[in-house]
This record gives C-alpha cells, structure tokens and sequence, in this order.
C-alpha cells in the first residue's frame, strides 16, 4: 500500500465534484483500514497506542470548503513533530518508554498515513480523514529532542482554518508496538511497525506534549 501514490490519485482527481470526491475518500479510506486490519492479524504481538489525553466532549468536525474563499486554499500544507523520545501515557492509561533508536528506525513509516481528528476509529464518518502525511524523517523537536519530524496536507477547510489560526496546535500518532518490560523503566516500545494515522486534536491534549502541528 503507497501512501504517496494515493495522495497523487487524489490531487490528481481534485477537480472532481464533491460527490466524486467524497467517493474517492471513502473508497481509499476503505482500502486503507482493511490493509491495517489484516497487517494487526498478522502481528498479534503489536498493540495500538494513540497518544492523547482523554477528554469529556468530542466535537463533529465537517468536511467542507472546496477550494478555500478565506485567505488561504486547499490543501493546505502542514508540518511538525509527531513524537518524541521519552516515556509517554497514551489513551489505554499505559506508560510506554520510546527510545530514540526505536523511533528512528519507525520514522519513514508515517509517510503516507491518514491524518485524522482526534483519533478516529475505523469506520467513523468520512469527514474525520482531513488529510495525509506526504513526508516524515527522524530529526530534534524543537526543545532539541530526538523526534519524528513530519509534512502533510490538510483538505478540509474547517481544520485547516483552526491550524492556520492556531486554535489547534497539538497532534498525536496512533503506532504499532512491541513492548517489553524493563526494571528500570517498566514498558518499553521495542519496536514500531507501522502507524495506523495521525491525528490533530481539536482540544490540544497530546499524551506527548511536543507533538505539534503548524501551517508552511
């Protein structure tokens, strides 16, 4: 499955109406969660983090605005941290070590990733997949960290509008882990074999707090 061969098929196609469109995107979200769902079955020693705090309300977000009439157009571009080195307590209450030899064997996997809000499960309403990750590297956060650095494009005007007004600020990535236990720092993440997505969180709650998104 190529992320960044989607993304060209859909940029391709962006002409399209919004009806074509909203097919488009759910054909590929499709394609893309039954890909995950066999690649979990096939790695029943892998579990799924997703790093962000729980929260009381979660909002409906629409996908709307084709192109943008608001002082910007779609997609917009995006970049940030999606994680750092450290121990970091996801949404299943577990502290989980990340090295940063881990993270940086993991770090081109994002590449190609849904960008969804606030972590959306699979089969959840199309307007919760906004966009994708077009490139992601090992690089420093920027309080110097080790950290999986990250581009991508969002297509919804409503998200885009809120980062480009840094109404949302904080992401969170959703990875594969194989774990073990360590004396010295309990759950440790041994290896990350594939992201599931990444979301932007419309309460700024990230488990991992310099996990951050911003307009190019």
């Amino acid at each position: 499955f190529s992320g960044s061969e989607e993304i060209e098929k859909f940029l391709k196609y962006a002409s399209f109406s919004g009806e074509v469109k909203k097919e488009f995107l759910s054909a590929m979200a499709e394609r893309r969660n039954e890909k995950l769902k066999l690649f979990a079955e096939k790695l029943p020693n892998f579990k799924v983090h997703k790093y962000a705090l729980d929260i009381d309300v979660v909002q409906q977000e629409k996908l709307i605005g084709w192109p943008s009439d608001k002082g910007f157009k779609l997609p917009l571009k995006i970049t940030g941290t999606a994680i750092t080195e450290g121990p970091w307590r996801g949404m299943s209450g577990e502290w989980v070590y990340y090295p940063a030899a881990v993270i940086k064997r993991a770090a081109g996997l994002l590449t190609g990733c849904q960008v969804r809000v606030d972590h959306a499960d699979d089969g959840s309403p199309l307007n919760k997949v906004i966009g994708w990750v077009t490139k992601s590297w090992f690089g420093k956060a920027k309080n110097g960290k080790n950290a999986i650095k990250y581009k991508g494009l969002i297509f919804d005007h409503e998200m885009a509008e809120k980062v480009i007004n840094k109404k949302i600020r904080k992401v969170s990535v959703s990875p594969f882990v194989r774990e073990s236990v360590e004396p010295n720092k309990g759950l440790v993440a041994n290896d990350i074999k594939a992201f599931e997505e990444i979301s932007i969180l419309s309460e700024n709650n990230p488990a991992c707090r310099d996990a951050d998104v911003a307009a190019v």
